[in-house]
């Protein structure tokens, strides 16, 4: 366990992983899937953007030194551990991610009754709302409010 005293350096921050199961698991998984669909493209003769991959794992990437690096250890200990993490979750991980295009593939490598399923899921009134450019801003900007200006961040780094 880190103490306030614990000294952080670039080594450290290099070395001292630890795998927190949920996160990893989570990372996994959706890897395989989007390996998955990558393949079941080429079975098909189909070509996926390389560009594409190349971002859906950065993505992955900065979820993996985010959650399981020697950041998430001192991420309790310092605030400035805590908001790099913060922006990598938040900031760098989604936007690589989504630069990958998963919904994309997803509707290109499923099969027709998958294929519908999806669409009406993402053309229905409570995925429509939530993504809505404000709706979806007012979430990010207040969850960030809520958890930096109440009593909920020191209770977050207590539990």
């Amino acid at each position: 366990m880190l103490s306030a005293a614990a000294p952080i350096s670039a080594q450290t921050l290099l070395t001292d992983w630890g795998v927190d199961p949920i996160p990893a698991l989570l990372t996994l998984v959706a890897g395989a899937l989007y390996w998955s669909g990558v393949r079941r493209l080429a079975a098909r003769g189909r070509t996926w953007s390389p560009w594409r991959s190349a971002a859906f794992v950065s993505g992955l990437a900065a979820l993996v030194v985010a959650t399981q690096s020697g950041l998430a250890r001192y991420d309790t200990v310092l605030f400035s551990a805590h908001v790099a993490q913060h922006l990598l979750l938040g900031m760098a991980a989604p936007l690589l991610m989504a630069l990958g295009a998963p919904v994309t593939l997803a509707l290109q490598a499923s099969s027709r009754p998958t294929q519908v399923v999806l669409l009406r899921a993402l053309h229905s009134r409570p995925v429509r709302t939530l993504t809505h450019p404000l709706v979806a801003g007012l979430a990010f900007g207040g969850t960030l409010f809520i958890l930096y200006f109440t009593p909920l961040y020191e209770l977050s780094l207590r539990n």
